[in-house]
């Protein structure tokens, strides 16, 4: 069994989807853990192992309140988030002025930079939306990271 299981099943809000295709959330503790290999000086070989490093514990902070969230779309494109990234997003962190967060606005999920008043996008073809114009807006959590395939 996979590590992540895919939470749409019981995700009250599964069928708004705008720019969050998919949530997944960590339902066991296994973790694969992959040696880091690094350059030192002092050594002639390359392939020198520093750690051992498990991309799900190094991204994850509070196992427990945190999803990982595929990404649909280009509204962030400048921040470095590309549509089919997965954006690790902690709901245990409380959000600050100028960092990433998923929030749900008026039943759609989106992932923006948060602003004193508004959710900024990333790319300017998206129009920043303002609290005021906002009927329903809830903060989800904030993103601490990202991974992206390859090939």
């Amino acid at each position: 069994m996979s590590t992540l299981s895919l939470i749409n099943i019981f995700n009250p809000f599964a069928h708004f989807k705008k720019e969050v295709s998919e949530i997944y959330q960590r339902i066991s503790n296994h973790s694969a853990f992959i040696p880091l290999y690094g350059y030192k000086k002092q050594s002639l070989n390359v392939d020198v192992i520093e750690a051992n490093l498990s991309a799900d514990e190094y991204l994850v902070q509070n196992p427990l309140n945190t999803y990982f969230i595929k990404i649909k779309g280009d509204a962030m494109v400048q921040a470095g988030i590309f549509d089919n990234d997965i954006m690790v997003v902690d709901r245990s962190i409380t959000p600050k002025t100028g960092q990433i967060v998923m929030a749900e606005v008026n039943g759609q999920y989106l992932v923006r930079t948060l602003g004193e008043n508004s959710l900024i996008a990333a790319n300017p073809k998206y129009p920043t939306t303002l609290f005021a114009d906002i009927e329903q807006l809830a903060i989800i959590g904030t993103v601490t990271g990202s991974m992206r395939k390859f090939g």
